[in-house]
């Protein structure tokens, strides 16, 4: 009898921990706050920038190409390429910016494409390149331009995308993603309208690029110019200078627009010709020591020297 009755003090026991656990997994759900981040992959420094301004600590974000001087041509690993898998989100910039795209399989209702939508704004390469569909022959196409941040209101495009894909993600964060979109809204907005004021007047000015990344900046700043294959570490040579030569224009002022700063013996070759150097830096990777508005202020500071 004793033994009975121990069993069934036993059972009433068991059910009332039970009943108890089942109420507390019912009314005590996990908050928002308690959940883990969501994990976002980005493929280039201006979405990092953009998407860390606007998700801030409430995103875990990852940059896996922050090393890359330019992130377009950056190979996946497989275990990056597994994590990027099973990411919340990946956030690409789109516009053929990414390469590795082509070897490496995502869900695609797990990416943001950020361009996607925007198509009437997205500019030609400039270049042509001719491929073969199976039997239908061989067919020209001409590239898309990638480098679509250079062109502030389209950056603010994008970031707007990022923001609302954020509110998704996150929906009690919804103001606070919101008010973070605003702040840097309105940052790039001063920015677009000091680019605004640059009024390069191509009768007295004559611009010409080190390499064709910047159709972007070219087309909504009325910087129009000719573009070279040059890079900043090349050395001065004859067929250089009869490039230069070939193309500069008599009567104008000749400004030739680096991604980096030039060779010294380049610089000092082109300013014996009248060309006078200046860098735009394109932030193809994340750079050093400066954020994405502060390289986009010192470029804008740059092409002010146009006009002095």
């Amino acid at each position: 009898m004793k033994k009975t009755s121990l069993i069934l003090a036993f059972l009433i026991c068991l059910v009332a921990c039970k009943d108890k656990e089942k109420e507390n997994n019912t009314t005590e759900p996990v908050s928002e706050e308690t959940q883990e981040s969501p994990v976002v992959y980005v493929s280039n420094y201006p979405l990092y920038y953009f998407a860390e301004e606007i998700g801030g600590e409430a995103i875990d974000l990852r940059f896996p190409a922050s090393g890359e001087t330019d992130p377009s041509g950056w190979v996946a690993g497989a275990e990056t390429i597994l994590n990027m898998q099973q990411a919340d989100l990946v956030i690409i910039n789109g516009a053929t910016f990414e390469k590795w795209r082509n070897n490496v399989t995502l869900e695609e209702a797990n990416i943001l494409n950020t361009t996607q939508g925007l198509d009437d704004r997205l500019l030609p390469l400039g270049e042509k390149f001719t491929h073969s569909h199976g039997e239908g022959g061989e067919h020209t196409h001409e590239g898309t331009a990638s480098i679509t941040w250079l062109d502030l209101e389209l950056a603010i495009a994008q970031a707007e995308k990022v923001k609302n894909a954020f509110q998704e993600l996150l929906p009690g964060k919804r103001e606070e993603f919101q008010q973070n979109f605003q702040d840097l809204k309105q940052s790039l907005t001063d920015l677009d309208s000091n680019y605004d004021k640059l009024e390069v007047d191509p009768e007295k000015f004559q611009l010409i690029y080190s390499h064709p990344v910047y159709q972007y900046l070219q087309n909504a700043y009325s910087l129009k110019g000719e573009s070279l294959h040059w890079e900043p570490g090349d050395a001065w040579n004859k067929d250089k200078k009869h490039e230069i030569e070939h193309l500069a224009k008599k009567g104008k002022k000749t400004y030739l627009i680096w991604e980096d700063e030039p060779a010294k013996e380049t610089k000092e070759g082109l300013e014996e010709m009248g060309v006078h150097s200046i860098v735009v830096n394109p932030v193809f990777g994340q750079p050093e020591n400066l954020d994405f508005q502060e390289v986009i202020f010192k470029n804008l500071q740059n092409l002010q020297k146009i006009k002095e």
